[in-house]
């Protein structure tokens, strides 16, 4: 689970309870910061190839 401080209290109930029904959860600007580093690793890539982000 990757979290920021300042998520609204209802996405902090929502992911709680996604996570107690066996669920992920990863907020869009970890998940971007995440992608971001894997394609540093891999030499980048062209970002239009990527999916928009949702959120």
């Amino acid at each position: 689970m990757f979290l920021l401080e300042d998520m609204a209290p209802e996405q902090l109930v929502h992911a709680v309870r996604t996570l107690a029904s066996g669920g992920g959860v990863l907020v869009p600007a970890v998940g971007r910061q995440a992608i971001d580093g894997y394609l540093a690793t891999r030499g980048g890539c062209d970002d239009s190839r990527l999916l928009p982000a949702v959120g």
